[in-house]
């Protein structure tokens, strides 16, 4: 459940992150459900997708002009979680290297 102390801009912004990562999440287990030795390649796949993801989120803080540290939540810190998303689905792949 998402804290009440968080201002309405700044929540409307998590819950859009949770379905973006929920629809990432779903993709690239797709691959995975039809084989679990395709575990690799649906890390990879999550990999991928939070790369694009994050450059997505760095390209729309850049244009709404968003601070990099303000005082609720921007596109920049979107764009740090999708990179640390990606940072997992690395390690995963690492991980399921065969």
């Amino acid at each position: 459940m998402i804290t009440p102390r968080l201002d309405p801009l700044s929540q409307l912004l998590l819950h859009v992150f949770y379905r973006k990562l929920a629809f990432l999440l779903m993709m690239a287990g797709s691959i995975s459900l039809l084989d679990p030795r395709h575990l690799y390649l649906g890390c990879m796949l999550l990999q991928a997708q939070a790369l694009v993801s994050g450059a997505i989120s760095i390209g729309l803080g850049l244009i709404a002009r968003h601070r990099f540290n303000g005082d609720t939540l921007t596109y920049w810190d979107e764009a740090v979680a999708f990179s640390g998303v990606g940072l997992l689905a690395h390690a995963g792949a690492g991980l399921f290297a065969a």
